[in-house]
């Protein structure tokens, strides 16, 4: 098996099982009873080389196991110092990767230079590729498939073309078609967030933010990402912070009025809620927001970067 090939340093088996089952390249780290991977048995037993192919063919250096150990964890107990660096400039590398805007990735091209030009304009808003999208007090007009999917409804000209005739705002009145939250993302937890005031620095933004809605005191507030918000016209801006308060769940002040609840994690929980098809012993399921979310690349990035906190 690749526990056996892995755990021995065998890495022509290790690449014989890859490169004849794509199947098991997909489950790479499929874990045994104990929640051992395959990294972390060529970790305890110092084969540097079968490291290095296991990551290259994307094994996942932040799973832990039962013990709540990762495989760098496992390197450092039984002092494979070289394992250790070569794994933490792994994760070093994946969390540069992660904090890549989702959005980045096909850059828009957003005609700043016909933002003047009325009569180009015109024209293309009434072709078919013009899309447009109504939301009220930024909740956007979306819709639910027959797979119970939900997504944002995009309208064309034709639909809209009264109202901008009129001179009238293209807004959505009303919330009768309005989808109801999806069950699935109940209970779903996420980062603290708030809005800038006029004036105010990022850093003393967010050590308000935070401070007003759970009652933590933050500091050496660090900038990670950012990410555009469409409705209407936003820009998210995400953060990491040290705090000076105590982590005790009994001491937070939450404020009801912005936050349904708020909880500390550790680094345990968070990772089982990051990677839950990997963890069969955890009783409670928690749910985060999908990769493509800054909240997601935040939590990510700080496990990556201070894995042992």
């Amino acid at each position: 098996s690749l526990h056996e090939a892995a755990k021995w340093g065998n890495i022509d088996k290790i690449r014989s099982l890859l490169n004849n089952n794509p199947s098991l390249k997909q489950r790479i780290d499929s874990p045994d009873d104990n929640g051992w991977t395959a990294l972390m048995f060529a970790a305890k037993n110092n084969h540097s080389d079968v490291i290095e192919y296991l990551l290259e063919n994307g094994s996942e250096p932040l799973l832990i196991n039962q013990a709540g150990e990762t495989a760098e964890d496992i390197a450092e107990q039984y002092r494979n110092l070289e394992i250790c660096i070569t794994i933490r400039t792994v994760n070093k590398s994946k969390a540069k990767r992660d904090s890549v805007n989702f959005f980045s990735h096909n850059p828009l091209h957003r005609c700043a230079e016909y933002r003047g030009n009325k009569e180009w304009l015109e024209n293309v808003m009434r072709t078919s590729n013009a899309k447009f999208v109504l939301y009220n007090n930024l909740q956007p007009l979306v819709k639910e498939n027959s797979n119970k999917l939900i997504s944002i409804y995009k309208l064309l000209f034709s639909d809209v073309e009264d109202f901008i005739s009129c001179g009238a705002l293209v807004v959505f009145l009303g919330s009768e078609n309005l989808i109801e939250p999806n069950e699935k993302l109940k209970g779903m937890w996420s980062c603290l967030a708030g809005f800038m005031e006029p004036g105010e620095a990022i850093d003393d933004a967010v050590k308000r933010e935070v401070h007003e809605e759970t009652g933590v005191m933050v500091d050496s507030v660090r900038y990670m990402a950012s990410q555009p918000w469409p409705f209407p016209s936003s820009l998210m801006i995400g953060c990491i912070a040290i705090a000076s308060t105590r982590s005790d769940n009994s001491a937070l002040k939450v404020d009801r009025k912005e936050l349904e609840d708020a909880r500390w994690f550790t680094k345990e929980q968070a990772n089982m809620a990051l990677f839950p098809k990997h963890y069969k012993f955890v009783n409670e399921r928690i749910i985060l927001p999908p990769s493509q979310a800054i909240a997601h690349k935040l939590i990510k990035n700080w496990l990556r970067i201070k894995p042992n906190l």
